[in-house]
Order: C-alpha cells, then sequence, then structure tokens
C-alpha cells in the first residue's frame, strides 16, 4: 500500500508539472486523448468493416467492376490479352486490401491494450499499418486523378471511395499518434519511479550492511 501511495504521489507530482507546460495536457475538445482513442477505435472498427465488406463483394461478385469506366477504357484490353494474369492479379489486389482492413482491426485491438497497460511498444504495429494504409491510398488516389485527366469519362465513384477510407485513415494516424505519446509520457514517468525507487532502496542496504 506504501508503494502504491508513493507511486500516484509521484504521478500527480508530475502531472502537476506538465500542468505548468500546459493548461490541459493531452486534452483535445475538453477530453482526454486515452478517451478519445478509445471511442475512435470502434469507429475505426466499424469503418473496416466495411472496407472487408466491400472487399468480399468485389471478390464474390468480379463482374460488378467492369461496370466502371476504367474498366471499359484501361483494363478491357489487357483482360482480353491476358486473362490469366489480370485475375490473379485482381485478386492479389483484393486480398491485399482484406488483410489490411484485418490487420489493421487487429492492431488497434492491440494499442487498446498498450493504452490499458502505459506499453508504447503495443501502438508500433498500428502505427506501422496506419502509415503503410495511408501510403497506398494517396498514391491510388492520384493515380486515379491523373486518369481522369487521360480518361473520355470521368471516374467518380472509386476516387471518392478511396478519399472517403484515406480520411479516416489520416484521422486515425492523427489520434493513434497523440494516444502513443501520452502513453510513452507515462511509460517515461513510470521508469523515472522505478529508477528512483531502486536508488532509495539501494542507498538504504549499504546504510543497514554498514
Amino acid at each position: 500500500m506504501a508503494t502504491m501511495k508513493k507511486l500516484a504521489d509521484f504521478v500527480i507530482d508530475q502531472t502537476a508539472d506538465s500542468f505548468t507546460i500546459s493548461d490541459a495536457p493531452h486534452y483535445y475538445f475538453k477530453t482526454h486523448i486515452r478517451f478519445i482513442f478509445y471511442f475512435h477505435v470502434i469507429g475505426t472498427v466499424i469503418i473496416n468493416l466495411m472496407g472487408i465488406t466491400l472487399s468480399l463483394v468485389a471478390f464474390f461478385y468480379s463482374h460488378l467492376h467492369r461496370e466502371s469506366p476504367i474498366y471499359s477504357q484501361v483494363f478491357h484490353h489487357y483482360e482480353r490479352l491476358h486473362v490469366h494474369s489480370y485475375y490473379f492479379w485482381y485478386h492479389v489486389v483484393i486480398f491485399s486490401f482484406l488483410a489490411l482492413f484485418t490487420i489493421q482491426i487487429v492492431t488497434s485491438v492491440v494499442a487498446v491494450i498498450g493504452t490499458h497497460l502505459r506499453n508504447p511498444l503495443f501502438f508500433w504495429p498500428h502505427l506501422f499499418v496506419i502509415v503503410v494504409h495511408n501510403g497506398i491510398l494517396i498514391v491510388l488516389l492520384v493515380c486515379l486523378i491523373f486518369l481522369n485527366f487521360l480518361l473520355d469519362k470521368w471516374v467518380l465513384v472509386l476516387p471518392m471511395t478511396f478519399l472517403f477510407f484515406e480520411t479516416f485513415a489520416a484521422i486515425d494516424l492523427i489520434i493513434t499518434a497523440l494516444c502513443y505519446f501520452y502513453v510513452l509520457e507515462r511509460f517515461k514517468m513510470m521508469k523515472t519511479y522505478t529508477s528512483q525507487t531502486k536508488q532509495v532502496r539501494f542507498k538504504k542496504n549499504r546504510r543497514r550492511n554498514r
């Protein structure tokens, strides 16, 4: 109990010091980043489930993508010349997105556990996946915008879909990064407290031995 009381006093002192730097550290819109992250993960899971659903629809109903202007103007000729290669790469893209959305759900849950344990290492997989996810969506979005200037008919549905997922992916990256810095700060505070406690115990033991 005494150790827990000392830990609580130490955390309070460190928090008080941080308040001198900022009136509301780790608070955004009058809400702590930890709670924002918890609620955000729920939204992240829903968005990624939507992505998984769209990926499964694209897999089981592959004929739907042939109605897109980008297929008739770009991919139709390639499919006629290389049928097997076209279907292979089509499935690779679908399963890549399916895996990406699934992994993002898993890593977001792991990040929640890391928030509860105050361990920043649990955030690394999710941060890596988010960065990759954002990069892929940005590249695809830029390519589709560029193609719109070359094609006869504008492709709107696909760019808007990528823009929708990219918006949430960018928000996910920002909120996760802010929560990561909060957890990292608490982790360093715990390490400082532990090291100070060990030094005090070491000095007491040396005095007793004398």
